[in-house]
């Protein structure tokens, strides 16, 4: 991503940029919580679907910094 702050680009560009901040925030927030005490006390189950979420939230803020380094 060049130097251009956010105000000056696109629309388009602007909600991908945004779409990045809210899914590494929420991605992040996963990973502590996976990280955490609270996460030991689920089943099994639970706990291989909320590492298989934390893998696919983790691609898709790759994703997104992908499309932005394209900007």
């Amino acid at each position: 991503m060049s130097d251009t702050s956010i105000q000056e680009r696109p629309p388009h560009q602007q909600r991908v940029i945004a779409e990045r901040e809210a899914r590494s925030a929420e991605y992040e927030r996963l990973r502590a919580f996976v990280n955490g005490g609270v996460f030991a006390k689920l089943s099994g189950e639970e706990r291989g679907l909320l590492k298989a979420q934390v893998k696919c939230m983790g691609e898709f803020v790759n994703i997104l910094d992908r499309r932005i380094s394209l900007f």
